[in-house]
């Protein structure tokens, strides 16, 4: 069993296919956009889904959503960005849902958690389609 495996309980195979490796270049440039993506994420839908928010409030919400975008347009691997964002935006839900206890709370971490299984279920289901090609080559 792989030190990585005993850690996280994951695969190296696994995390590859997410894009996971630390010699390679890409790697880092990925983690660095999934960090920008997050933040930008969990900051525009706190200020785009505010009942009572300003205008500048909204623009500033709406720029942080495009941030976000522009960070998961810009690299090949936008399935792990646009994953590690949506788990960082439930976790955060989640934590607002603990002190808060509002209805935009409850909808986001419910909303983002959703979207973030369902990435992580594609993810998945593509290894195991990877694997079966490489088993049974025609």
């Amino acid at each position: 069993m792989s030190r990585l495996k005993r850690i996280i309980g994951v695969a190296p195979d696994q995390l590859r296919s997410l894009g996971f490796d630390r010699k390679a270049l890409p790697w880092y440039r990925d983690l660095a956009l999934a960090t920008i993506c997050s933040f930008a994420l969990v900051g525009g839908v706190g200020n785009v889904a505010n009942w009572n928010a300003s205008s500048f409030d909204l623009r500033i919400g709406l720029l942080m959503l495009g941030i976000a975008s522009a960070c998961g347009l810009l690299s090949p691997n936008r399935l792990l960005i646009w994953s590690v964002a949506f788990w960082f935006l439930a976790f955060r839900g989640l934590v607002a849902l603990l002190f808060e206890e509002t209805i935009q709370a409850v909808s986001v971490t419910i909303v983002a958690g959703l979207l973030a299984y369902a990435l992580l279920r594609l993810a998945v289901r593509g290894e195991r389609e990877e694997l079966k090609a490489n088993k049974h080559p025609h």
